[in-house]
């Protein structure tokens, strides 16, 4: 069976022939979560807890949710994997290569109470933002677009002319939801002389609550996003700008605001792995499920 995956920084979304699921890349050890993956002695609860945004082949935390997604949903005993990889880490060929490699095989656990073994014969490991692109490549092939995916950790920004991708405009921006919401989280400390931690600051956001604060921490963050491009010489005043990804729904006022001319994907938060599925049905057949 084919099954996708997009296993980013701050959710991880799952996409087969028949479901489509996401969490929060958050694990911790509990044994009675909603969400759970037993390996060896350790009871992971998944989507609580804490992120790891370090070497994505050292995190225990990225291996465990990916780990907990080929086992949940697994139909078969034998699976084709698509995943992706930041688009900087994706044209390490090294890099990827490895990252590959590292998904074959037996995964064995004890997943939500089942125990499951699931043999990976096969991965592909596709470019973040490209994926996401090959959903509305029909809609968007009859012009220059450049596309902006706003992911946890990372913005992966690339330019399609008339459906072809130009490579020299490639590039992989610093500048994630997790770095925003840090700054407004250190910006509420300092200010008010609060201590919000990292599990309040959407709550914070979504209240409403200091939106003055929160207000001009998102307009500094979208100005450093905007000189950043300028300086790899995209014509923002122009250019027709589409954003995906999960942060351009959470930013999406502010981004109509900020961009002259931008579209802002409604199915912003699923392309990826919508794109990677597309993928796994080209490169594994049509009629493999």
């Amino acid at each position: 069976m084919i099954l996708a995956l997009n296993a980013g920084f701050y959710n991880t979304k799952v996409r087969t022939c028949s479901t489509r699921e996401i969490h929060q890349t958050r694990i911790q050890l509990n044994e009675n979560g909603s969400r759970t993956l037993i390996l060896g002695d350790c009871y992971y609860e998944i989507g609580a807890g804490s992120r790891d945004i370090s070497d994505k082949q050292l995190s225990t935390c990225h291996n465990v949710c990916t780990n907990y997604n080929i086992l949940k949903h697994a139909t078969s005993n034998e699976v084709q994997l698509i995943t992706a990889l930041p688009m900087a880490l994706y044209l390490n060929n090294q890099y990827r290569d490895k990252y590959r490699i590292s998904m074959y095989g037996n995964h064995d656990g004890i997943v939500d109470g089942e125990y499951k073994k699931i043999t990976v014969t096969d991965c592909t490991v596709f470019a973040e933002g490209a994926a996401a692109y090959l959903p509305h490549k029909a809609e968007l092939k009859n012009e220059v677009v450049g596309l902006l995916d706003f992911g946890g950790n990372t913005i992966n920004c690339m330019i399609y002319e008339y459906g072809n991708l130009l490579k020299d405009t490639i590039s992989t921006l610093d500048l994630g939801m997790i770095k925003l919401e840090r700054l407004i989280i250190d910006e509420l400390n300092i200010t008010k002389n609060w201590n919000v931690q990292d599990y309040e600051i959407r709550g914070i956001i979504k209240s409403g609550e200091c939106k003055e604060i929160v207000d001009k921490c998102i307009q500094s963050h979208l100005k450093e996003i905007q000189q950043r491009l300028l300086e790899k010489k995209w014509n923002i005043n122009k250019l027709h700008v589409f954003a995906t990804g999960g942060g351009s729904n959470q930013l999406e006022q502010y981004l109509m605001n900020s961009f002259n001319r931008i579209t802002i994907s409604s199915n912003a938060i699923w392309d990826n792995v919508d794109g990677l599925y597309l993928v796994g049905r080209e490169i594994y057949g049509k009629k493999t499920y």
